[in-house]
This record gives structure tokens, C-alpha cells and sequence, in this order.
């Protein structure tokens, strides 16, 4: 019974490394991610200030 016990014990700790490890690994890909999707908005507002159309104001556009 006690074999048992410690393999069942030996088990839920060895998937619960294994989920610690995947949630450290996935830390790097999200702050590249963050970073590309930084990199976008930059992008996308510099096209938006490049773009020689007029401007509409807010107060426009909200009441609409």
C-alpha cells in the first residue's frame, strides 16, 4: 500500500515540475510577444501621422 501511495505522490509531483517548467518557458515567448505588438502600434501610429488627410476631431467622430 505504501509503494502505491508513493508512486501516486511521485507522480502528481513530477507533473507538477512539468507544469512549473512550461509556465516558465512560455515567460520569454509572451514578453517577445509584448514586444511585437509594441513594435505594430509604433508602426501603425506612424502611418496615421504620415497620412497627409485631414484630421477629424473626436467630438466628431463620437457623435456619430
Amino acid at each position: 500500500m505504501t509503494s502505491v501511495l508513493w508512486f501516486f505522490f511521485g507522480l502528481g509531483l513530477g507533473l507538477a515540475l512539468d507544469w512549473l517548467l512550461v509556465l516558465h518557458m512560455l515567460k520569454p515567448i509572451k514578453r517577445r510577444l509584448n514586444s511585437l505588438e509594441e513594435i505594430e502600434d509604433l508602426k501603425a501610429y506612424d502611418k496615421a501621422m504620415a497620412d497627409p488627410s485631414p484630421s477629424i476631431p473626436w467630438e466628431e467622430i463620437k457623435n456619430v
